[in-house]
């Protein structure tokens, strides 16, 4: 809900199920005395679940809502954002992630009726060689390691590793500390026997000790360095600034020994990629 200050005036936004069993956005204003529903277009080709997430208003006839929509019952989701210009409710064209499954905007803030920034998620996965069915000499990579993210704004990305290498050794304060990030990390252990759930709660921390450190996701041209823990589950924000592509790599640790990790890691392409901002 967003209600522009000395406005009197409120919007609130989210979804119905309507007779069909359809999913469908759903927005209603207050005036100051009683809440009216307002018409919302719902994009075409989208089928059995349509809904917005949040709204921001910098005016009573400037506001934004954004959320997600299924696509022709692919359990695919698309990211959706709608205008209102005091009179009617106008789908936006927004961007997705080239490499995403599903691409979904949980939060949105304008600072006039111009300046919008939306929160999305996006999840990139570290799979080791038994997760790929390979030998060890094809080696933990992030996958997708070349994806594309939209500039200019804030997202939620989950990184999920399957890898159980070595951290980092204990009293090492050698990349231990996040940066770049808004706000702290969300860390949950996965479960090693099943490695597809999460065994414990999720903590929140301003950073991981060394000891629990065994790979970095990082991008160093835009400030941004993130440790990770073995076989965990790390949730982090991210504002990713201007266009343009970007080299990520695991800096350390990335193991050791003759097998080519170390340096040789992101040599043989192992835990290296490319970021694209457009």
């Amino acid at each position: 809900m967003s209600c522009p200050p000395g406005s009197g005036h409120c919007i609130a936004v989210g979804w119905y199920v309507n007779s069909n069993g359809q999913q469908i956005t759903l927005a209603e204003t207050w005036n100051g005395s009683v809440w009216a529903v307002q018409p919302t277009p719902n994009p075409s080709g989208s089928s059995r679940i349509t809904g917005l997430n949040a709204v921001s208003c910098s005016s009573t006839s400037a506001c934004t809502a954004v959320g997600s929509v299924e696509v022709d019952n692919s359990g695919t989701y698309l990211t959706l954002a709608e205008r209102w210009n005091g009179s009617a409710w106008a789908v936006q064209s927004t961007p997705n992630p080239s490499a995403a499954q599903s691409s979904v905007l949980t939060g949105v803030s304008c600072a006039s009726a111009t300046a919008c920034t939306a929160v999305s998620h996006y999840t990139l996965s570290i799979n080791t060689p038994d997760m790929l069915g390979g030998t060890e000499e094809t080696g933990p990579a992030l996958v997708p390691s070349n994806f594309v993210l939209p500039a200019n704004t804030t997202v939620d990305i989950t990184i999920v590793n399957y890898d159980d290498a070595t951290p980092l050794p204990a009293g090492s304060e050698q990349y231990a500390k996040a940066y770049g990030i808004v706000g702290t990390l969300a860390v949950s252990d996965l479960d090693a026997v099943n490695p597809n759930a999460v065994k414990s709660a999720r903590h929140v921390k301003a950073l991981d000790p060394a000891a629990e450190v065994s790979h970095t996701f990082t991008i160093a041209a835009l400030g941004l360095n993130v440790p990770l823990a073995p076989q965990s589950v790390t949730t982090f924000r991210f504002h990713t600034g201007h266009r343009g592509s970007y080299e990520w790599r695991c800096v350390d640790p990335c193991g050791a020994g003759d097998a080519g990790w170390g340096g040789a890691m992101s040599a043989k392409g192992y835990m290296v990629g490319t970021v694209t901002l457009a």
